[in-house]
């Protein structure tokens, strides 16, 4: 396997299947009290490895600055 196919087609879709979409909203909730408390005016968030931006979706609603970065693409 060439190491770019890890990070396109099957395994996006893998991925996606083995953590569905509702998981997201349950960790980011622990996620966001993390930061609130080490950081309570924190705005801007860099998500490195970010997969395929499930919790860029959640700190932009949550009303956070955010850049996710991947080796496959940005968000």
């Amino acid at each position: 396997m060439i190491k770019d196919e890890l990070y396109t087609g099957f395994w996006v879709d893998f991925y996606d299947k083995l953590f569905p979409a509702r998981i997201y909203p349950k960790t980011f909730k622990i996620i966001h009290k993390l930061i609130k408390k080490h950081n309570s005016n924190a705005k801007n968030v860099l998500e490195v490895a970010c997969g395929t931006g499930r919790y860029v979706e959640q700190f932009v609603k949550a009303g956070f600055i955010v850049k996710g970065v991947d080796i496959s693409q940005m968000y």
